[in-house]
């Protein structure tokens, strides 16, 4: 059996990948996604720029909203559920056995998304549309305008465990280039389509460059497919081996890595009852706010949750541990002081990236406003979106979904209790302390089954990220006291070369002084990644 198990490994996976081979990977992948980030960014500020915060635009993203979030179900979701059953059955079972699995797990999970979009459709065409933004429903031609591009991207979204499934298997056989490449397609397409057509198309023709974006993503990976076709068939079985295994993460994957778009969801509601703009106020924030911690929580967490598994399945609790504390370790080395830089900065970020064009003063100062509020949030929604994918494959689902619930529950409530005081901007105060209570609930959590995980270097180590921090945020803040003003009434280029200039100046006080305190140690943070 030892020996049949070690030649089926060998079959599964020819050359076992070294660490070095495996962190150039994520590293590849990583930069992949900051770019399709950053060309998500600056289709965004197009948008706001051309077309500014109103109803027109409101429109535009809430009719993205349920077809995104059925899109996450058909690959973030898949990527939770299907990676941990799928390393098991490449270590544990034949390679036919493996793949079969994987094609009756793709059926199960199109035939899912199917059927939510059709009950989407249904419900859409019955007064669903009116109901996810109430606050715009009633305005004339906005319910074609909806319709329209609900009807014209859902069905390409709908793809999206098509892509789910072949990433999974990448990350579970430490492949990730190609998919790295694949994931530019759609950003691209949809801010070429903003450059070259939307002045005289509007925004109609922005939804026909995303659509475009998914049909090449999937042309890209169908080869992939075609060269294991003899495995993949239209069987569909729920008694196949292992599918009990993915239903179990499944269903918590929905309040755990799609937790945040539960939260989308409410969010966008929410700011649709105070009045047109809103939605694309805080769309702007948040994309703006969640610009580096976005990339990395998928790009560098996702590819390691067949290393988690891997741990939980031996049982190697130490093991878990110690890679769990370098990475909420190398999280708060880098998402720290992005924190304290985008809060001090984040007038001049907003001067610079939106308030041209039709984008109001109103507009802008609302953004400027979230964005700082919202900074201390990109830490704790980074570290919990860690734990609680971790914890899936350690099969704490009552947990999971207890915990989800009530940290969407308590979101809901502060940010309806402070947007009474505060306009839009209370949704992003309540978003932060939210989500530090859930973060520190998570943490109780992970140490009460696993026994202790922070010890007093971990401390002392926090201790000194949080003091450069601090230290350098002082000094951006001086300096934005001092030559901000000499670059906010300049244009585009002036105000990028102070930005930039800003950054860099913060990037390496930040590093000077993490060094000169014993906190930078790159090859500590790294040695168990892999």
């Amino acid at each position: 059996m030892i020996l049949a198990q070690k030649s089926t490994s060998m079959i599964a996976s020819p050359e076992k990948p070294s660490n070095r081979k495996i962190a150039a990977g994520i590293i590849f992948l990583s930069a992949t996604r900051l770019l399709n980030a950053f060309v998500a960014l600056l289709s965004l500020v197009l948008i706001a720029r051309r077309f500014g915060a109103n109803v027109e635009t409101d429109v535009f993203f809430m009719a993205q909203l349920i077809p995104t979030i059925v899109g996450n179900l058909g690959k973030v979701v898949v990527n939770v559920s299907f990676i941990p059953a799928f390393t098991e059955a490449l270590h544990e079972e034949t390679e036919e056995k493996a793949w079969r699995f994987a094609s009756n797990s793709l059926n199960m999970f199109l035939v899912g998304t199917i059927a939510l979009s059709g009950l989407y459709l249904g419900l859409a065409g019955t007064g669903l549309k009116a109901l996810t933004f109430f606050g715009v429903s009633r305005v004339q031609g906005v319910t074609s305008d909806f319709m329209f591009f609900t009807l014209l991207i859902l069905p390409i979204i709908v793809l999206n465990p098509v892509f789910g499934v072949w990433e999974s298997i990448s990350f579970s056989k430490k492949e990730y280039v190609l998919c790295g490449i694949a994931s530019l397609f759609v950003g691209t397409c949809e801010m070429l389509s903003i450059i070259l057509f939307s002045d005289r198309f509007g925004l109609k023709v922005v939804v026909l460059g995303i659509s475009l974006g998914y049909l090449l993503q999937l042309l890209v990976i169908l080869p992939k497919f075609w060269d294991k076709r003899k495995y993949f068939g239209p069987s569909l079985s729920l008694r196949y081996p292992r599918t009990n295994r993915i239903f179990t993460l499944m269903l918590p994957a929905l309040y755990g890595v799609c937790l945040s778009q539960i939260m989308v969801a409410a969010d966008w509601f929410l700011a649709s009852t105070l009045g047109e703009g809103r939605v694309t106020a805080l769309i702007c924030a948040t994309r703006l706010a969640y610009f580096v911690p976005g990339f990395f929580a998928v790009s560098a967490i996702i590819p390691l949750l067949g290393k988690f598994s891997e741990f939980i399945v031996q049982k190697d609790d130490e093991g878990l541990k110690g890679i769990m504390l370098q990475i909420v370790r190398l999280i708060f080395l880098m998402i720290a002081p992005f924190c304290v830089w985008i809060a001090i900065t984040s007038g001049q970020l907003t001067q610079f990236l939106y308030a041209r064009g039709k984008f109001s003063a109103e507009a802008t100062e609302m953004v400027r406003s979230m964005l700082f509020f919202m900074a201390p949030a990109i830490f704790f929604l980074c570290v919990s979106t860690v734990f609680r994918q971790v914890l899936l494959p350690m099969r704490r689902i009552r947990f999971v979904l207890a915990e989800g619930t009530s940290f969407v529950l308590l979101h809901i409530l502060l940010s309806v209790i402070l947007m009474r005081y505060m306009d839009v901007v209370g949704i992003a105060a309540g978003t932060s302390i939210a989500a530090a209570y859930d973060t520190a609930v998570l943490i109780y959590y992970f140490r009460r089954e696993k026994g202790g995980f922070a010890a007093r270097g971990t401390i002392l180590f926090f201790s000194k990220i949080l003091f450069a921090s601090s230290i350098m945020g002082i000094g951006i803040w001086m300096l934005s006291s001092s030559f901000g003003r000499l670059f906010a009434q300049g244009g585009d280029a002036r105000q990028f070369i102070y930005i930039l200039s800003n950054a860099s100046v913060a990037g390496l006080l930040y590093l000077t002084l993490a060094a000169l305190v014993g906190a930078l140690n790159l090859r500590q943070l790294f040695k168990m990644v892999g």
